[in-house]
This record gives structure tokens, sequence and C-alpha cells, in this order.
């Protein structure tokens, strides 16, 4: 009977602690408009994603959704995140808090600069391939000289300013974010 009784606990506890070590398990989706063998999702994306289930011994799960596969339209892709449907490269803070620290810390050794600079890595060497393939077939290809990539950055400087009002509205710095964003260009561009 007590033999009964040890094993009776012992399987309750073994049950209790694989529910805690199961709830550690996270499932992130992640929605996004290209088809997963475009050169982001390939490159990049899909990797990234890999990198981190191993890192985080399996723990967190990166679901895609490739192509608009969850509905909605690219343009909604950042409010989909914001609003808890889809983990994005802005990933929704709720989901992020709800992480614990192990798990956090994956995320957080998998974003920011390393992350953007695997993903420019990728859109480069499928820029080159695509060049390539193109000057291979005969086009034209055009460099802007100077004076036109001057006209062009006037041009579309009304769409900085358009955007950099319509985060004001929502507290956040578009003006030192862009400009943050313009020094980083700068940096490695070199």
């Amino acid at each position: 009977m007590k033999k009964l009784k040890f094993r009776a606990i012992g399987l309750v506890c073994a049950t209790l602690f694989a529910g805690s070590a199961m709830a550690q398990q996270v499932t992130l989706r992640l929605h996004q408009f290209l088809p997963p063998q475009a050169t982001i999702p390939a490159k990049a994306i899909i990797p990234w994603a890999q990198k981190v289930e191993k890192e985080s011994g399996g723990k967190i799960k990166v679901q895609m959704f490739h192509a608009m596969q969850m509905g909605g339209s690219p343009a909604q892709l950042f409010d989909q995140a914001k609003d808890g449907v889809a983990f994005a490269f802005s990933m929704n803070k709720a989901t992020y808090d709800k992480l614990p620290p192990d798990l956090k810390k994956v995320i957080d050794n998998n974003s920011g600069l390393e992350a953007a600079a695997m993903f420019g890595r990728a859109m480069d060497e499928g820029d080159k391939a695509g060049r390539d393939i193109a000057a291979k077939a005969g086009n034209n290809l055009v460099t802007l000289d100077a004076a036109e990539t001057q006209r062009w950055l006037r041009t579309a400087s009304s769409v900085e300013s358009d955007w950099v009002t319509e985060v004001a509205k929502k507290g956040i710095d578009g003006k030192k974010l862009a400009s943050e964003a313009r020094a980083l260009i700068a940096k490695y561009n070199r």
C-alpha cells in the first residue's frame, strides 16, 4: 500500500512538473507577405526561426505564415503584431513580456543589429543574384548619378515627414529614429 501511495504521489508530481515544463513552451506566429521561396524568407526568416528554435532547446516554436496566409494586407502586418495576432520583428510587447527569462534571452540574442545585418546580407545576396540574371539577359541596368539620387531623396522626403508626424501622435520621436537610421545607414554603407 505504501509503495502504491509513493507511486501515485510520484506520478502526480511528475505530471505537475511536466505541466510546468510544457507551460514554458511558446509558439510564435510569424506572418509575412512573401512566398517562402523568396530571398528574405528563404535566406533570412526561415534560418532565423530555425536558429531561435534550436537555441531555445525547442521551447520556442516559430509557426510561419507566408504570403499573407492569415489574411489582411501587407500594410496591416504591423497592426496584427501589435494586436497580438502574430509575431513580427516588431514583436507584440505583451507576448514578449509573458516569456520566461530564458526565452526572452533567446529572442534578445536573435534581435537588433545582428539580426538586421543577417537580413541585410540575405537581401544583398538576393539582389546580386537578380542583378546577375538581369545582366545576362541583356537588360539595361541603370545606376543613378549623385544629382539624380539627390532628386529622389528630395522627392521622398515628404514620405518621411508624413511618417514623423504620424508617429508623433503615438508619442514616438520619429525625427530621432529617422536620424539614427540615417546614421546607421551611413556607418554600414562604407
